[in-house]
């Protein structure tokens, strides 16, 4: 009908003529060929119930997921996903208490990195105490008194408190693998505010720092900081921000030992007699005694 709408003289109908005309022919053909049997027509049949199937049921499912996800009980596996990036520990602290709010006997990786890391964090942080306490019933023993003892620690209380902001600062966190620089910083920190201290009491007038002393103690927290800071480099972020707090925590310890520690121990000393150069020299030549000789309680006697 659509053809006879065509002038008769037009190619374009002479064209679909003959593609209707050969078209015709193929399902004359196709119709010729198609089987008139049931027998040729079964697998037909079988594969339209196929595409038809019924609703699965369980016994569909392979063991192999229902082991994973059906309990013996014929319990089934609920597994929940959290929101946010439970790296980050207050989202996951957070999902936590909201998944333990449902069922307190949840459990899953997420819940296990969580408490695991809370044991962690107070272990370093007991460690640390006991680490401090350690240091300062060491120097007890070395000085013998408590007043240069506590002095002695100036230098690695400040650094610590300069260390804590400056990684707050910086975006760098605590987390399970730098927490172990706490007790690394209080051992390592301490040491150089105590040649200070020996000097201090060695020395009979106001102190003055001594470039041996300085030197001792620059090079011995700067070969610190070098082997610790070349954990930087590392790939794990873990290991990268231990080398992060460990060479901060240094470096401040060393810091206030070379800028501000001198200039609270000269400070403290002001009322000391002034001597003259040699007389001070000779004096740090002495060794230190707490006693007095035996001639000066021979002459009081």
């Amino acid at each position: 009908m659509i053809v006879s709408l065509l002038p008769s003289s037009s190619p374009a109908k002479q064209r679909s003529i003959a593609i209707i005309h050969d078209t015709l022919a193929r399902l004359s053909e196709t119709k010729d060929r198609a089987p008139s049997d049931s027998a040729a027509l079964a697998p037909l049949l079988a594969l339209l119930d196929y595409a038809e199937p019924a609703p699965p049921v369980p016994q569909d499912i392979p063991r192999e997921l229902t082991d994973r996800f059906v309990g013996r009980t014929g319990k089934h596996l609920l597994r929940v996903y959290a929101k946010g990036n439970i790296w980050e520990m207050d989202k996951l602290a957070r999902f936590v208490a909201d998944v333990e709010g449902v069922d307190p006997k949840i459990t899953g990786s997420p819940v296990q990195t969580f408490y695991a890391s809370r044991h962690m964090q107070k272990s370093y942080i007991l460690a640390g105490v006991y680490s401090l306490l350690a240091v300062f019933g060491l120097l007890l023993v070395d000085f013998g008194t408590i007043r240069h003892s506590l002095l002695a620690m100036v230098p690695l209380a400040l650094g610590f408190v300069q260390m804590c902001g400056i990684i707050g600062w910086l975006g760098i966190p605590f987390n399970p693998a730098n927490l172990i620089a706490l007790p690394l910083i209080l051992g390592i920190g301490a040491h150089d505010g105590v040649p200070l201290v020996h000097e201090f009491r060695r020395q009979r007038g106001r102190f003055k720092l001594s470039d041996s002393t300085a030197v001792a103690v620059i090079l011995t927290s700067t070969t610190t900081m070098a082997s610790f800071g070349s954990m930087i480099l590392a790939r794990h972020q873990g290991l990268r921000s231990l080398g992060q707090v460990l060479t901060l925590g240094v470096f401040f310890c060393l810091a206030n030992s070379m800028v501000f520690f001198p200039a609270l121990l000269s400070w403290l000393s002001r009322n000391r007699e002034e001597v003259s150069e040699e007389e001070d020299v000779a004096a740090t030549e002495e060794p230190l005694s707490e006693e007095p000789a035996e001639n000066e309680i021979a002459a009081a006697a």
